[in-house]
C-alpha cells in the first residue's frame, strides 16, 4: 500500500509540474495568469508579488561566484587593464548602496559619436548570477581579441557597448530573487495595459536608474541575462485583458529576428524541444506586467529581449566555463547585429548642411525611431529580405520618402531634409519669433516678412550658440537692421543663474558697457549687435590693443554694481566641483584627482587671501572672443557677463594671462599651447598699463604684488576651468573636447603648483 501511494504521489507531482510553467527568470507560479482567468485583477501593487519567503541557494552552491567586492575589483581592473577601449562607470547605487556599475567598450568609450549603442544587463534577479559572471568574462574576451578577431574589432570600432553585470547586487548577496526591499525589479516598470507602478515614491532606485540611463545614452537595442530556462523572449510580455497568447508588438518580425540570431548562435538554444527555434513571444509564454522589456521598447526606443541562458538559475560555478562556451557566440552576434543589418543614416538640413534631429519611421511599422539630438544619426533595426518605406521628418521641414531593399547586409539612407520655408524664417520662429517682432515693431523701418531675414552662424562660442540676424529694411534690400541672436547651451544653468546674468547685462548696458538687451525667449535673447570686430589670439599679443584693454579691464573692475562685495571665487569652486564629482566616472574621478581638489582649493583660498587684495566686479571669462574693437576709433567693449562676479582683480587678470595659450578658432580649439603664455616683461607692461590708466602714480612695488598675485591665481583659475571642462563635456553638446581642455587645465595646476606656493 504504501509503494502504492508513494507512485500516485509521484505521478500528481509529475502532472503538476507538467502542466504549470517552468520557474524561470521573467516570473513564477506566483504571477502566472491562468488562460481564459478573465476575473484576474492586481491587488495591492504589483512590486510584491513575490513578497514570500523564497528557498534561497546554499552557500554551498554559490562557492567559486564573484561577490560583489569582487565583481567590483574586476571590473575596475578590467577597465585599467583596457584603459583605450573602456571606461568604468556608475548609474546609481542598490536600496543598500551599492554601485551599479557599468562598463562602456569602445574605441572612444565616454564620447558621444553617431555609433548605434547595446546595453548588456545581467543580475535582475538576485538568484540569478549565471549573466554577472558571463558578461565580465565578454567585456575580456572582446579586450584580448579586439586586435585579432573581425567580430571583436568590428564591435569596439562600430558599437558603444555598455556592460552591467549586476542591476540586484542586494538580492544577490541575500541569494534572493527581489531586491532589499523585497521587490521584483523585473515587475517594477511603468505598465502600457495597466496603471501600477506609477507612484514615483515607491519606484525601486535600481529601477530609477535604469529609466535615467535610458534618457541620457540613447540605446538602440539591449538584452537581459537571466536563468531558469533556455529561450530568447521578446516583446510583448502582457496582453490587454490578461490572457495567455501571442500577443504582438509593431516590431514582431525585427524582435523575430533578433531572438533567432541569438538562438542559432548558441550551442542548443534553437533545438528546444519546448520553445520553437528557442524563441517565444513573452505573453505567449506566460504574462507578466511592470517588466523591463516592454517599457525600454516603448519609452526608451530600444529593442530589448530577455534571454534566458540556462536551465538552472544557480548552476555551480564549475559549469560556468562551459555556459559561456555556449552563450559567447550569440552575445557578441547579437551585438554585432546592430551593425551588420539594419538601416542607418543621418539626418540633414538643406538650408544650413547642418545634422537635424527628427524622426524615422517605416511604412506598415507603428513605431518612431528619434534620430539623435547632436548628430542626428539613426539606426533603425529590420528584419532582412524585405523592402521598406523609410521616412525622414523634422518640424518645420518636409518629410522625405525613401525605399530600400534590405538584404543581408546594413544599408545606410541619409536624409537631406528641405525646410517648408526658409531657414531664416524657421530658425526665429522656432527660437525668438515674439522679441524678433517687438524689434520689428520698435524700429518701424524694417520688413514684416520673417522669411527675409538673412542668419549667419558666429564661430568660437563655446557655452552658447550665437547668429547675426541682418534684416531688410524698407529702404532697401542692402539696407539692414542687425541683431544678435544667443540660443543657450545645453546644462549652462549647471554654472551661473541666468537670471542673475540677465540682471546684470541689463546694468552693464545701464552704465553704456557692451550691448543692450533687446529681448528674451525661453531658450536664449536678442541683444544689440555691436558694429566692431571680434578679437583674434594674435590681436592680443599686438602692445596697442593690449595696452587697450588693460585700460578697459581697470574700468570694468571698477563698475559700481549691485549687490554685496562678497568674493564668489571659492564658493564658485566648490560647487562646480560637487557637480563634477557627481558626472564623473570613476577612472576620470582618478584620473583628474577630483577626490583631493577640494584640500587643493582649500590650501589656495587660505594662500591666496588677503586683506589688502583689490576685489573688483570681475569678468572672469576674458578671453579674446570676449572683447570687440572699434577699429576706426580703437574703443573696445567688453562683452558675455555670463560668469561675471566680484573677486579679486587679481584672479581676472590671470585669466586673460592664461588665456593667451588658447586659440579657439584653430582646427584644434581645445588644444592649449603654454608656450604662448606671456612672459614676466609682457605681463608687467599689462598690470603696469592696468594700474596707470586712471591717471595715479604707481610705485613699482604695486607692479609687482600685483604681477606677484596673478601669477599665483592661474593656479585658481585652472581649477575653475579644469571643472568647468568636465561638466561641459558631459551636458553641453557642443563640439569641443571639453575632457581634454580639462586634462590640460589641471595639468598646469599640478606643474605649476610647487613653483607659485613655494612648496617642496
Amino acid at each position: 500500500m504504501s509503494k502504492l501511494r508513494f507512485v500516485n504521489s509521484l505521478l500528481i507531482s509529475t502532472a503538476i509540474c507538467f502542466f504549470l510553467p517552468s520557474i524561470a527568470a521573467r516570473g513564477g507560479h506566483s504571477d502566472y495568469i491562468h488562460p481564459g482567468d478573465g476575473n484576474f485583477s492586481f491587488h495591492g501593487t504589483v512590486r510584491h508579488l513575490f513578497a514570500q519567503e523564497e528557498t534561497r541557494p546554499s552557500l554551498e552552491l554559490t562557492r567559486g561566484y564573484m561577490t560583489n567586492d569582487d565583481l567590483e575589483k574586476a571590473m575596475k581592473d578590467f577597465t585599467k587593464r583596457c584603459s583605450k577601449i573602456s571606461r568604468l562607470y556608475s548609474i546609481g547605487k542598490s536600496v543598500n548602496g551599492f554601485p551599479l556599475w557599468v562598463i562602456e567598450i569602445s574605441d572612444r568609450p565616454g564620447e558621444i559619436e553617431a555609433k548605434p549603442a547595446f546595453k548588456y544587463i545581467g543580475n535582475v534577479h538576485g538568484d540569478e548570477p549565471v549573466g554577472r559572471e558571463l558578461l565580465l568574462r565578454l567585456a575580456n574576451w572582446i579586450c584580448d581579441n579586439y586586435k585579432k578577431d573581425p567580430l571583436a574589432q568590428m564591435i569596439v570600432e562600430n558599437v558603444h557597448l555598455h556592460i552591467m553585470p549586476s542591476l540586484n547586487p542586494d538580492g544577490f548577496s541575500f541569494r534572493k530573487r527581489n531586491n532589499a526591499n523585497n521587490v521584483d525589479l523585473n515587475r517594477d516598470f511603468p505598465d502600457q495595459f495597466f496603471s501600477f507602478n506609477e507612484d514615483l515614491n515607491l519606484r525601486q532606485p535600481e529601477t530609477r536608474a535604469i529609466m535615467t540611463w535610458l534618457r541620457d545614452i540613447r540605446f538602440t537595442a539591449s538584452a537581459t541575462l537571466h536563468g531558469g530556462a533556455l529561450v530568447a523572449n521578446f516583446p510583448w510580455d502582457g496582453t490587454d485583458d490578461k490572457r495567455k497568447y501571442y500577443y504582438a508588438c509593431p516590431d514582431d518580425e525585427t524582435f523575430r529576428f533578433l531572438a533567432r540570431i541569438y538562438s542559432k548562435s548558441h550551442r542548443n538554444m534553437s533545438l528546444s524541444k519546448e520553445f520553437e527555434e528557442g524563441i517565444t513571444n513573452g505573453a505567449s509564454w506566460y504574462p507578466i506586467y511592470g517588466g523591463m522589456q516592454d517599457w525600454n521598447y516603448i519609452h526608451g526606443g530600444c529593442f530589448e529581449l530577455t534571454l534566458e541562458i540556462s536551465d538552472n538559475k544557480w548552476p555551480r560555478a564549475s559549469e560556468l566555463p562551459t555556459i559561456w562556451d555556449y552563450n559567447r557566440k550569440s552575445m557578441l552576434n547579437l551585438v554585432a547585429s546592430l551593425v551588420k543589418t539594419g538601416v542607418h543614416g543621418r539626418i540633414f538640413s538643406l538650408d544650413q548642411g547642418k545634422p537635424l534631429p527628427g524622426f524615422v519611421v517605416v511604412k506598415g511599422i507603428n513605431y518612431t525611431v528619434k534620430a539623435h539630438q547632436r548628430y542626428a544619426d539613426y539606426h533603425r533595426l529590420l528584419a532582412p529580405g524585405q523592402k521598406y518605406e523609410v521616412t525622414a521628418s523634422s518640424p518645420g521641414y518636409k518629410s522625405k520618402t525613401t525605399t530600400v531593399w534590405l538584404g543581408e547586409n546594413a544599408v545606410t539612407a541619409d536624409f537631406i531634409l528641405i525646410p517648408e520655408t526658409s531657414s531664416r524664417g524657421n530658425l526665429l520662429r522656432s527660437s525668438c519669433d515674439c522679441s524678433c517682432k517687438s524689434c520689428g515693431s520698435s524700429w518701424g523701418d524694417v520688413v514684416e516678412d520673417l522669411e527675409r531675414l538673412e542668419v549667419v552662424p558666429l564661430k568660437g562660442a563655446m557655452t552658447n550658440e550665437v547668429y547675426q540676424i541682418n534684416w531688410p529694411t524698407l529702404n532697401g534690400e542692402d539696407v539692414h537692421r542687425k541683431v544678435l541672436v544667443r540660443i543657450y547651451g545645453d546644462g549652462v544653468d549647471l554654472f551661473f543663474n541666468r537670471d542673475d546674468e540677465i540682471k546684470t547685462f541689463e546694468c552693464m548696458s545701464h552704465h553704456g558697457y557692451g550691448p543692450k538687451l533687446l529681448g528674451r525667449f525661453s531658450d536664449g535673447r536678442l541683444e544689440e549687435f555691436i558694429h566692431a570686430r571680434t578679437l583674434s589670439a594674435d590681436d592680443l599679443r599686438i602692445v596697442e590693443t593690449s595696452d587697450f584693454i588693460a585700460a578697459k579691464l581697470r574700468e570694468f573692475h571698477k563698475l559700481d554694481m549691485p549687490g554685496p562685495r562678497n568674493v564668489l571665487l571659492w564658493e564658485r569652486l566648490r560647487t562646480w566641483l560637487k557637480e563634477a564629482k557627481n558626472l564623473a566616472s570613476p577612472i576620470e574621478m582618478d584620473e583628474y584627482r577630483l577626490e583631493v581638489m577640494e584640500d587643493e582649493i582649500n590650501l589656495l583660498e587660505e594662500r591666496l587671501t588677503r586683506d589688502d587684495q583689490e576685489i573688483g566686479f570681475c569678468h572672469n571669462d576674458l578671453q579674446y572672443g570676449n572683447v570687440m574693437i572699434d577699429e576706426e576709433t580703437n574703443a573696445i567693449t567688453i562683452i558675455d557677463y555670463e560668469y561675471s562676479s566680484f573677486n579679486p582683480i587679481a584672479y581676472d587678470i590671470a585669466n586673460h594671462f592664461c588665456e593667451m595659450a588658447a586659440n579657439y578658432h584653430s582646427d584644434t580649439p581645445h588644444v592649449l599651447d603654454y608656450t604662448l603664455y606671456p612672459g614676466e616683461e609682457e605681463r608687467r607692461r599689462f598690470i603696469s598699463t592696468y594700474l596707470g590708466s586712471t591717471g595715479n602714480a604707481t610705485s613699482e612695488e604695486e607692479i609687482e604684488m600685483l604681477l606677484t598675485d596673478a601669477e599665483s591665481y592661474t593656479l585658481a583659475n585652472h581649477i575653475f576651468w579644469g571643472l568647468w571642462g568636465i561638466i561641459s563635456g558631459h551636458v553641453n553638446k557642443i563640439e569641443f573636447d571639453y575632457m581634454e581642455y580639462a586634462r590640460q587645465r589641471f595639468e598646469q595646476y599640478w606643474l605649476r603648483k610647487p613653483l607659485l606656493l613655494d612648496l617642496p
